[in-house]
């Protein structure tokens, strides 16, 4: 009898010793699931402002981008225009009757209608305005 009262007590203490491992080790194990959660959060929060950020560049680059495209067709036809004039002021030089040039005697009062005219013109937009067709002819000639 006393040998299994020392022997329980033994296993008491034991049971103890591990209860208060397993107390140690829940608390140890609650604080790091805590702090994963605050992390999780933490990282949650910095994806959704990376998100943001993102989505704001791409929108300031796609701007930049239509910009940069619209400054490189203004500057195609700035030089289109400026070698189409040197030509008519050429022709003018060689040939005294010729004028000017179809899209200078139609050009709209409002800017909005510019596209309805230039897609009526066509590609005689350009074409010179001479006065007669014998100066037309020299001028093909």
């Amino acid at each position: 009898m006393e040998r299994n009262q020392e022997r329980l007590c033994g296993e008491e203490e034991t049971q103890r010793a591990n209860k208060s491992e397993l107390e140690e080790k829940l608390t140890t194990l609650q604080g790091d699931l805590t702090r994963s959660k605050q992390e999780y959060d933490n990282q949650q929060s910095e994806r959704t402002r990376i998100g943001r950020l993102e989505t704001e560049t791409n929108e300031k680059l796609a701007d930049v981008y239509q910009r940069l495209l619209q400054a490189g067709v203004d500057r195609n036809e700035s030089e289109r225009e400026v070698k189409l004039k040197e030509t008519l002021s050429s022709l003018q030089r060689i040939f005294p009757g010729v004028r000017r040039r179809v899209i200078d005697l139609c050009k709209p009062t409002q800017r909005k209608y510019e596209t309805a005219v230039s897609g009526i013109l066509g590609r005689n937009i350009d074409a010179a305005i001479v006065d007669e067709e014998k100066t037309t002819i020299e001028c093909i000639d």
